[in-house]
């Protein structure tokens, strides 16, 4: 019997929609991009992409919510000995993430930290173009629903992030 309600249980929640289906997309969504998908099933692989850091340490500028501007969150440093590499490859953008990076960073954020990636969206040169993005971590959301968004970029997000450039990983 608890294995039938168990299977009925995952069947009902197999329908279920994700928080990026409720929100809708943010301002600066348009066109296809105004669709939410699961970054997993569109994730490149970094590999055949270059790897990037940065030349010194930054501070770099808070996270800001796209559908919010007031509701902020504070990053931690990001230091010349993490490597980014590229996790997607969206509208001639790269969105580069770094697992040390996100390592301090749920350090930082104490019992809701590893919830979620930190990405970044730069251009293959190496300049911020739309700054943060969180993904959904895929080993903290138990349905795919839950690990939806929406992979655009956010002019507002280019704020403090002017003078900074990736730079290639030889």
């Amino acid at each position: 019997m608890n294995y039938i309600f168990v299977i009925l249980f995952a069947f009902a929640l197999s329908g279920c929609h994700g928080m990026a289906d409720y929100l809708g997309p943010p301002p600066s969504a348009i066109g296809a991009s105004a669709v939410p998908v699961d970054p997993e099933a569109v994730r490149v692989d970094s590999k055949l992409y270059p790897k990037f850091h940065l030349a010194s340490k930054i501070s770099p500028p808070n996270w800001v919510s796209p559908y919010n501007p007031k509701f902020q969150l504070p990053m931690v440093d990001i230091l010349p000995s993490d490597t980014w590499t590229v996790r997607h490859f969206i509208g001639g953008l790269f969105i580069i993430t770094s697992e040390s990076y996100d390592t301090r960073e749920k350090v930082a954020a104490g019992k809701f930290g590893g919830d979620y990636i930190n990405g970044i969206f730069i251009t293959p040169e190496g300049h911020v173009s739309g700054g943060w993005i969180c993904f959904k971590n895929p080993k903290k959301a138990i349905l795919a629903s839950d690990r939806k968004t929406y992979l655009v970029p956010s002019p507002s997000q280019d704020n403090g992030w002017e003078k900074i450039v990736f730079e290639k990983v030889e």
